[in-house]
């Protein structure tokens, strides 16, 4: 019977969670309904290595009133880099924030290696030159793999194992939080990478997942995207843009537009001038066909800046690179940024199967925008540690966990039949669609915030509906008078 005590009692001290450090967190003024603390937790690094030391994740919690008997709802940020502990300090993010700290404690969690959780995993880059920064696409990724490798030697030397940054203990980090605050179940809201983020949770802790809302969803073989899915993209911006006034009569054909630019670029690149943020200077660089591709995948999902597509690549056409240079502005400051392990190790950890990568390679080929959508990997990857997680891991998921997921018709980033995918597994499963969405206009959008906000408080929302209106392109006259009011390089950011 001793024994027996004994062992319980071991038992109990060996699940006990690591206790949360609370501190208070000031909110902005908008916030006059919510309370907000913030939280720090101490988890295992490397949970297969226990003497790799520790991390520490840090997170805020908001709370409206005197709380709710829900579950509390875990935020987890796309990216992958991007924090949710920002999300309190964004006064256009905390209305739709109250809404759900009404439904349960709101918890706003910096994954590891992110914002206020330690340790950093990023190496600052060695400047370039500014002609040197944007440059033929296989010779970018060389240079970014070799950037990677330093990174890992640098980290390595300092003592931290990096290949600790995978999906898999990022995911049991989620737990463990859950376990420290003390609840049965959480729910889950994601966005974007978060959403994958979320799936690794589900597959591995679904028993203790209350609900949960996917965003803009990838699924579990979804981290290397398929070159072609943006020709298609391409092709339906092309239909809306022809059929709209603005634009159609200049432009009534984008994707043979496009193609004419890039036949230009690649007999002889543009030069674009931009203000280096860091050095307050003026830089000229030029735009060649590879350049102008990577500026284009990252924003032909984005209902903020594709709009400007028809405008910006009938400039260039012209021979007028001002409207170029909103975009290039943007892209050559993050592209100062440097190495971040952190972003790293989850694309690297989720990878590809064999069969994907043999599809990417077929579709590059025949895309017009080659393979610049997966820059840099899978050769960054190839620079890390071995921190694939597998096949496995990438298979599809099976679970009775109740889900919602959301999806956007113009969304390139997360298009809605990777949702469907998944939800092909999940007899518990909601779809909604939004017609006219991009990847980044669910979040703000205040009837997508009461469903969200209703379904996490049980109600049940299949047959709610959504729809936003067509996009409006911009004339080159329109673009230009936006561009002087207010500088591209405060629109979004990826």
């Amino acid at each position: 019977m001793r024994n027996a005590l004994l062992f319980v009692c071991c038992l109990a001290a060996c699940t006990m969670s690591a206790a949360i450090r609370w501190e208070p967190f000031a909110l902005p003024p908008e916030a006059r309904d919510l309370h907000a603390d913030l939280g720090h937790l101490t988890v295992p690094l490397n949970r297969a290595h226990p003497d790799a030391g520790s991390a520490e994740l840090a997170f805020v919690r908001l709370r409206a009133g005197d709380g709710s008997a829900n579950p509390p709802i875990v935020y987890l940020a796309g990216g992958p880099g991007n924090s949710g502990v920002d999300a309190a300090r964004n006064p256009y993010a905390l209305p739709s924030l109250a809404r759900l700290a009404r439904v349960g404690d709101v918890i706003l969690l910096d994954q590891r290696g992110i914002g206020l959780s330690t340790p950093h995993v990023a190496c600052k880059a060695t400047p370039l030159p500014p002609r040197e920064r944007f440059i033929a696409l296989p010779a970018a990724v060389a240079r970014y793999a070799e950037r990677t490798r330093a990174c890992v030697a640098e980290l390595a030397s300092n003592g931290i194992d990096v290949s600790a940054f995978n999906v898999r203990e990022s995911a049991a980090d989620v737990d463990e939080l859950r376990q420290a605050l003390g609840v049965p179940k959480v729910s889950l809201l994601a966005h974007s990478y978060g959403t994958y983020l979320a799936l690794s949770v589900i597959r591995d802790y679904g028993a203790n997942i209350h609900r949960a809302v996917l965003l803009g969803t990838a699924g579990p073989n979804d981290m290397r995207k398929l070159p072609l899915m943006l020709d298609t993209q391409l092709g339906k911006l092309a239909l809306l843009a022809a059929g709209d006034p603005a634009v159609g009569r200049d432009v009534p054909d984008l994707a043979a537009l496009l193609r004419r630019v890039l036949d230009k670029l690649e007999k002889k690149p543009i030069d674009v001038t931009v203000t280096d943020r860091a050095t307050k200077e003026l830089v000229t660089f030029p735009v060649g066909p590879d350049t102008l591709r990577s500026f284009l995948v990252a924003d032909i999902g984005d209902g903020n800046d594709f709009p400007f597509f028809p405008a910006l690549l009938l400039t260039i056409e012209r021979g007028d690179p001002s409207i170029l240079e909103w975009f290039a502005e943007k892209r050559y400051n993050q592209r100062a940024a440097g190495v971040d392990l952190m972003v790293l190790g989850m694309r690297c950890s989720a990878g590809a199967t064999a069969a994907r990568d043999r599809e990417i390679e077929r579709e590059a080929s025949l895309s017009l925008f080659r393979n610049a959508v997966n820059f840099p990997f899978p050769d960054a990857c190839n620079a890390l540690p071995s921190i694939d997680l597998g096949d496995a891991f990438r298979a599809p998921i099976v679970s009775n966990a109740s889900v919602l997921f959301m999806s956007g018709t113009l969304d390139s980033n997360t298009p809605p039949y990777q949702a469907e995918a998944v939800r092909w597994g999940m007899p518990n499963a909601t779809h909604l669609i939004v017609d006219n969405a991009g990847h980044e206009d669910l979040e703000p959008n205040e009837d997508v915030q009461a469903i969200i906000a209703d379904y996490l408080a049980g109600k049940d929302v299949a047959q709610r509906r959504v729809s936003l209106p067509k996009p409006h392109f911009l004339s080159v006259d329109d673009a230009k008078k936006q561009r002087r009011a207010s500088r591209f390089g405060n629109a979004t950011s990826h």
